[in-house]
């Protein structure tokens, strides 16, 4: 499960908090994640385990004392007050049959950590599940809300121990190394499937000189997937600026990678003149998502819409020729005459027309506002136009839904 960088915030200020109502041993721990591990590769609540997983598992323990001390233990849920919830059974129940023990892990457990959604009760359960140590938990969030904006975090050895939430004690860097770093660099690998690299800087240049100073840093070669490459690679061609593609890979981290394809793609289709200023804040604005709704949200406070369309079209061709039947429904006379005349020449010398378009040349209509609107869809992948009576803008793209909204100029009292 990868908790995403954006999602911090949320996670770190729930109202809710959960927490287990007795101190779990690390053998439970382990236990308690094996048994989720199981059912979400089985993807199914009932897990079965042979006797000799306990043999193997507890070294001489009694299995018997083992889960009765285990279904002891449930996670607590208290609201911003302090104030009890609620709870959660991990293992509501488990019955034996011959030399099997068949295990029915939490329906609703199960839902929220296989869930698709981002959701904060997910991101709390999974970290609950990984470690229930609050001064490793201080250091973890600390980390990735510092990484949700830095690629390179320094600290200070004195303001490590208060992020940590240490006061006394631990003089010795090793010591927090072992007990603190390390283990919040495993729970963030584990979590959020970040790599951290971290570097001991002394205050002199000496041999035995004390440690001051620790630097962390997200290496991007070593936190990019296979998709994250590939989004790379299709940007590459129209990228002029080599801090474009290390911002794209920061955003490939802290975001995720749907997000930032669809942006991608987005960028590509509708870019006009500076390439990399327009993917980067497409991908700071989520203009994929946002871009054509604040252009018709600043129409919609004055005028009224009479038709739209929202859906995947498999084409350009099939796109314009929907713009144009509604355009032909919903236009003045002029309009209609100009689209007809339109039509009918540039399906007549279709091969000139293209060629024209390709190579922005002056042709018969290029007085024409509309059809100079017409010219800049088939760059742009956009549409703009109005007259006295209607507004239409549209916007073409080919992963996701295409949009046309037309508005007619009638005031909204």
């Amino acid at each position: 499960m990868k908790i995403l960088l954006e999602h911090v915030d949320s996670i770190k200020n729930s109202k809710y908090n959960f927490q287990f109502n007795k101190k779990i041993t690390l053998k439970e721990r382990y236990f308690f994640n094996y048994l989720m591990k199981e059912a979400i590769k089985r993807k199914r609540i009932i897990v079965p385990l042979e006797e000799s997983f306990f043999t193997d598992f507890l070294k001489g323990e009694d299995i018997e004392r083992f889960l009765t001390l285990l279904f002891e233990k449930k996670i607590i849920i208290t609201n911003e007050e302090k104030k009890f919830s609620g709870f959660i059974n991990l293992i509501p129940s488990f019955f034996k049959k011959d030399d099997t023990y068949i295990f029915f892990v939490s329906e609703r457990v199960y839902d929220y950590l296989t869930t698709k959604e981002n959701s904060v009760i997910k991101y709390q359960l999974d970290i609950l599940l990984k470690i229930d140590n609050e001064n490793i938990k201080n250091f973890y969030f600390y980390l990735l809300s510092e990484f949700a904006n830095e690629n390179e975090i320094i600290i200070e050895k004195k303001d490590l121990k208060n992020i940590i939430g240490i006061q006394n004690g631990y003089e010795r860097f090793f010591d927090l190394e072992t007990k603190f770093i390390l283990p919040t660099l495993k729970l963030l690998k584990e979590t959020s499937n970040l790599d951290i690299l971290y570097t001991k800087i002394k205050g002199k240049d000496v041999k035995n000189s004390k440690i001051m100073k620790v630097k962390f840093v997200i290496p991007v070669e070593t936190n990019l997937s296979e998709e994250g490459k590939k989004i790379l690679d299709l940007v590459k061609p129209y990228i002029k600026n080599e801090e474009t593609s290390i911002s794209i890979s920061q955003f490939l981290i802290r975001k995720n990678v749907e997000y930032v394809r669809k942006n991608a793609v987005y960028a590509i289709e509708h870019h006009f003149n500076n390439f990399d200023e327009f993917l980067l804040n497409s991908l700071k604005f989520d203009y994929a998502e946002n871009r054509f709704n604040l252009l018709l949200d600043f129409y919609k406070k004055k005028y009224k819409i009479i038709d739209r369309t929202i859906e995947t079209f498999s084409s350009m061709k099939k796109f314009e020729k929907r713009l144009k039947d509604m355009l032909m429904k919903n236009s003045e006379t002029n309009v209609k005459e100009t689209l007809l005349l339109y039509t009918t020449f540039k399906e007549a010398v279709v091969e000139s027309y293209e060629e024209m378009m390709k190579n922005n040349q002056k042709y018969l209509y290029d007085h024409n506002k509309l059809l100079k609107e017409f010219q800049k869809l088939s760059k742009s992948k956009e549409f703009k136009y109005e007259d006295d009576s209607y507004i239409y803008i549209a916007e073409y793209n080919s992963q996701q839904d295409s949009k046309i909204v037309i508005l007619k100029k009638e005031l909204i009292i």
